[in-house]
């Protein structure tokens, strides 16, 4: 019986170093993933969203196989190159945002192929960053794009608030007049893509204000007052998980408002 005990005793004292050379580590990972749940909220504020980077980038310092810490990495560093394509900074910040936002959703994809987020974020990340570079040099590739989405759609085709169907109306959209002409592409197909996405998502502001562009280009100006109408007198906190977003698209409603309608916009 003493040597059972004895046993025991010994075993137990294997193990506890064990326990207590995890647990710091643990605790550590636990509380910067509580900083960051604490943080997101507060995300439209610049420097909170800088904060929100560096805590998604501690973690996967402990747990870099994490394909849902890549994946909201990447939303991170996009949603900064979004914030940041408001405010008057220079254009290599905002780029530099959207690299490092393709970046970790590629390892989100190294870590799981059929990541939905990695592949989504990957394929819009690249979209906006060849936006701000330049058609010639910011490296898009339709093939990829294509891939990406078609793994996305497959999956979860109502991603990001419709995100399959807003893409593809954005990206007929960005395409060149004369592009559009050679390639038998119409506007009436980006209004398509972007309905579609609004009823998945239609308290999205970013639905509304993409299909607003899109009535521009096409000389619709009271169909796209409509919409930015509806955004600048909505409240953000409509959609509550989406509200720094909306606030956002807030802001590029009115710049868009006042460009293009030479007035002071509706709302406050």
């Amino acid at each position: 019986m003493k040597k059972i005990v004895m046993l025991a005793a010994i075993s137990l004292l294997l193990f506890l170093p064990r326990i207590s050379g995890a647990a710091p580590e643990d605790r550590a990972l636990a509380g910067a993933k509580a900083e960051a749940e604490k943080i997101f909220p507060q995300r439209y504020e610049i420097e909170k969203a800088r904060q929100l980077i560096q805590t998604y980038e501690k973690i996967l310092n402990q747990v870099p196989d994490s394909e849902e810490y890549w994946v909201k990495l990447s939303y991170a560093y996009f949603w900064l190159g979004d914030r940041l394509g408001v405010e008057k900074v220079q254009k290599k910040e905002i780029l530099d945002a959207y690299d490092k936002s393709i970046r970790a959703a590629r390892e989100a994809v190294r870590v799981n192929p059929d990541s939905v987020g990695g592949n989504f974020w990957a394929t819009v990340g690249q979209g906006r960053y060849t936006l701000v570079k330049g058609i010639l040099g910011g490296g898009f590739g339709l093939g990829a794009s294509i891939q990406g989405m078609m793994i996305v759609t497959r999956d979860d085709i109502n991603f990001y608030f419709g995100g399959v169907y807003r893409y593809w109306g954005r990206f007929v959209f960005s395409i060149p007049k004369i592009g559009r002409r050679i390639i038998n592409f119409k506007m009436e197909e980006s209004v398509y893509f972007l309905k579609k996405a609004l009823e998945v998502a239609p308290n999205f502001f970013m639905n509304h204000v993409y299909l607003a562009e899109t009535y521009l280009d096409m000389d619709r100006k009271d169909l796209a007052r409509e919409e930015l109408t509806w955004v600048l007198t909505t409240k953000p906190g409509i959609l509550p998980q989406a509200e720094p977003e909306n606030r956002l698209e807030q802001d590029r409603a009115r710049l868009i408002w006042k460009e293009e309608f030479k007035e002071p916009p509706p709302g406050p």
